[in-house]
């Protein structure tokens, strides 16, 4: 069994203060890249009106509303809508009904209208996110791709520009858009051809992504998010050692995140302590990733790792 904790503190400093007098850090004030759950909310009621309305006529009609006679419906009357904003709220029941909308096609032009954020696990909301007309659909695809009977899981990775703020949330300016998996990760390892392997893998690899609970703003946190992202030997690594018969006692008890200056480039060691619960045995695996820039990559595959002083 894997026990997945937190990423360690460290006092490392952060790539991206502008103050920072680092060659070229200066241009990357504010980068970000972060992995979370997309969500949405209306941010008035007449947006959350105009939903619920073209929910009565989806439910009334069906998702293909393309009838000739779709505007001369009736719809749904004020008291209706009154007595549905005066309801209790729950998120998970509006993002369902904002789903349902949003999977017609008559009815995306509503997505600009919506508040869109970038979640944790827990429902805590990292950022606010500032799409662009290019990955406007992404965000919609990945939305309405969530199952509302689905357990909280990472989907998205986002790259961006954060706008900081006094009060609130930062807003997120969106550079780069991926809708992520943990199904889409195990999709990426060719060497897992049983189904039942595949989904062994896949719950392994849901385990590792609740580890990216954090802003993505820090050299350590992009580095970890980029690993979680696109490790993929990490991941066979990581399955291959729970599945193993004689590995069943070994078990992650921290993540070590270690900065290195090398002239131009800054890379960062990845680490992870594994313990042997009937030995006390710790064994140390790491991976280098390159966060110089706004977009990191791999520099080193996933290997054991030995401190050198």
């Amino acid at each position: 069994m894997i026990i997945p904790y937190h990423l360690s503190n460290s006092n490392h400093v952060i790539q991206k203060h502008a103050t920072t007098s680092t060659f070229g850090l200066q241009d990357l004030a504010g980068d970000v890249y972060v992995l979370g759950c997309v969500g949405t909310d209306w941010p008035d009621k007449s947006v959350e009106n105009e939903f619920r309305a073209n929910a009565k006529w989806i439910d009334a009609y069906g998702v293909g509303i393309s009838q000739s006679d779709y505007c001369q419906k009736v719809e749904p009357c004020a008291t209706t809508l009154l007595k549905a904003g005066c309801a209790t709220r729950n998120k998970d029941k509006d993002q369902a009904l904002i789903r349902q909308v949003l999977k017609t096609r008559r009815c995306r032009y509503l997505a600009r209208e919506l508040d869109w954020y970038l979640e944790d696990i827990y429902h805590n909301r990292l950022y606010k996110l500032l799409p662009s007309e290019y990955n406007m659909q992404q965000l919609i695809n990945t939305l309405i791709d969530t199952k509302s009977t689905q357990q909280r899981a990472i989907n998205a990775l986002v790259v961006g520009k954060s706008n900081g703020h006094i009060s609130g949330l930062d807003n997120l300016t969106i550079t780069k858009f991926r809708s992520m998996t943990a199904h889409d990760i195990a999709k990426h390892i060719p060497k897992l051809h049983n189904p039942q392997s595949c989904r062994d893998l896949t719950h392994v690899i849901e385990l590792y992504l609740s580890l990216a609970n954090n802003n993505g703003a820090t050299d350590e946190e992009r580095a970890l998010n980029y690993l979680l992202s696109y490790g993929y030997d990490f991941y066979e690594k990581m399955y291959r050692q729970r599945s193993e018969g004689n590995q069943k006692s070994i078990h992650l008890v921290s993540i070590d995140a270690r900065v290195h200056y090398a002239g131009e480039r800054t890379l960062v060691y990845v680490v992870f302590n594994f313990q042997d619960s009937k030995t006390s045995a710790l064994e140390s695996w790491y991976s280098t990733v390159d966060v110089t820039n706004r977009f990191p990559f791999l520099v080193s595959t996933f290997e054991p790792y030995i401190n050198v002083l």
